[in-house]
């Protein structure tokens, strides 16, 4: 975007035709970092990071053409085992460690894995080191089902607040219209320096699993996190519902973990709702439906008197 201008740069050409050992594939999900660097989940199972040179972002000489393979560099981020299944979505969070990216994809077999990479561009496709920081599925017993959608989310809301007092979960909704929540374990997390906490980092709190009820009544296609531990996810019943991961100040009551709880829903779709946002400063939710409407949740002003007396 140019002087407030859209401005098409073409097509990443490894993207669009086989990469090696790859065939083509749909792409399902799609993030950009602060490096922008684009990270794209494929329906192959297969997260790819796609470098670009500096001057797609106004920062060398002339603009270039995309058309030009050899200026794109893309490195394949394999999923774990040896048949990959199918990204839906995924997320990235700069927050939870120093000069690193991490992303978060979820799976058709209902898992969600983690990896970081550094902001470090030192590997032979331009980008930095990758690190795996396992896998999480709570729908591998009982009711099983894919993980349609996946966020980070933070309890904190102050950018100063202290390392050992933060705190981060992953979510993620389910094709069956459930929402789980996992703990991520920052002191396992490998450090800026590439160096690992571990042999084999898993940042997955196992035992902290926990479920937000009620659920939905259709799979879960979008969710969207603001500091404090506040999720909104949207679904296929037309309701977006907000809830909240962590339940006080310090997460226990009597000695026992409180579990999240929704907070209230918002109606409003006959048809499917297709995606949420919210902006920079958390006053508006936007959301958009298969009814071709987009709707703006402004909660930036404050109520009007006749808001509280609607028969005035």
């Amino acid at each position: 975007v140019q002087s407030g201008t859209l401005e098409f740069m073409g097509i990443v050409p490894t993207l669009a035709r086989p990469l090696p050992g790859t065939v083509p594939t749909l792409v399902t999900s799609l993030k950009f970092d602060s490096l922008g660097r684009l990270f794209a989940g494929g329906a192959d199972g297969y997260l790819r990071m796609v470098t670009f040179p500096e001057r797609y972002f106004g920062v060398g000489d002339g603009m270039g053409n995309l058309e030009d393979e050899s200026d794109v560099k893309v490195t394949v981020i394999s999923s774990t085992g040896s048949n990959p299944s199918p990204i839906l979505s995924l997320d990235i969070s700069e927050d939870m460690l120093p000069m690193s990216t991490m992303i978060a994809t979820c799976h058709a077999n209902g898992n969600v894995i983690i990896h970081s990479v550094s902001h470090e561009l030192g590997n032979e496709d331009g980008g930095g080191a990758i690190t795996s920081l396992g896998s999480w599925n709570p729908f591998s017993s009982g009711n099983t089902s894919h993980a349609r959608s996946v966020a980070f989310v933070s309890k904190h809301d102050k950018v100063d607040t202290d390392e050992d007092d933060r705190h981060f979960a992953v979510v993620i909704g389910g094709g069956n219209g459930e929402i789980w929540v996992c703990d991520l374990e920052l002191s396992s997390l490998p450090s800026n320096d590439n160096s690992s906490a571990s042999n084999e980092p898993s940042c997955f709190r196992h035992e902290s699993t926990r479920k937000i009820n009620p659920l939905h009544n259709g799979p879960v296609l979008a969710l969207a996190t603001r500091p404090g531990g506040i999720v909104i996810s949207a679904a296929h019943d037309g309701l977006l519902r907000v809830s909240q991961v962590w339940n006080d100040e310090n997460g226990q009551a009597g000695g026992k973990e409180l579990l999240p709880k929704s907070l209230y829903g918002l109606m409003g779709y006959k048809v499917w709702i297709g995606n949420i946002c919210i902006d920079d400063d958390g006053k508006r939710l936007i959301s958009d439906g298969k009814d071709d409407v987009v709707v703006v949740h402004d909660f930036s002003k404050d109520p009007l008197e006749d808001d509280w007396n609607p028969g005035s």
